[in-house]
């Protein structure tokens, strides 16, 4: 009983404490990448608008687009991508000419970008045709290293495109 009150005594006087950080969501930043692949170009969306006129409608409408909303509470890094990523502002057109979505690139290169910036998160809006074929736990493990949760936002129709395919072709 006696060792154990000295020990809780001893702890006292080391003075413990417990540090838990926080991200102050007005000294942070969060990034926002955009799909820009050609896949954006599909008219599957409502009232038969493309993939990248819904995003653009969502993320840039004057009358409460989404990154004018999220600029009020944090400061925002605009990244267009596809086979890679770029960095655009908010002036910059927003067009889905990109070669084939690579989201473990993308957000491997957007991270990059702010290295050594405080991160609230990350929202990352695509149509999910990743065409990279390489393991996105990777980026997984590097995100949560430095605590940035990744909020995904799917564009598109859930049933998907059927591809065409020719053939045979015969000429006269």
């Amino acid at each position: 009983f006696r060792a154990m009150a000295l020990m809780i005594i001893v702890f006292c006087l080391l003075k413990p404490f417990i540090t838990i950080p926080q991200t102050n969501p007005e000294d942070s930043y969060l990034l926002v990448l955009v799909d820009a692949s050609k896949s954006m170009q599909l008219a599957d969306c409502a009232e038969n608008k493309s993939r990248i006129e819904v995003v653009r409608d969502l993320l840039f409408n004057p009358q409460g687009g989404l990154i004018h909303q999220l600029k009020k509470k944090f400061k925002t890094r605009l990244f267009a991508f596809s086979s890679d990523s770029k960095r655009i502002s908010i002036t910059d057109a927003l067009n889905a000419d990109g070669d084939y979505t690579d989201i473990p690139t993308s957000l491997g290169e957007a991270l990059e970008d702010v290295k050594g910036v405080p991160l609230s998160g990350a929202v990352l809006i695509s149509d999910g045709a990743d065409k990279s074929g390489e393991d996105i736990a990777k980026i997984g493990y590097r995100l949560r290293a430095r605590k940035v949760p990744v909020h995904a936002v799917g564009v598109g129709s859930t049933e998907g495109v059927n591809d065409l395919e020719l053939v045979r072709v015969d000429a006269p």
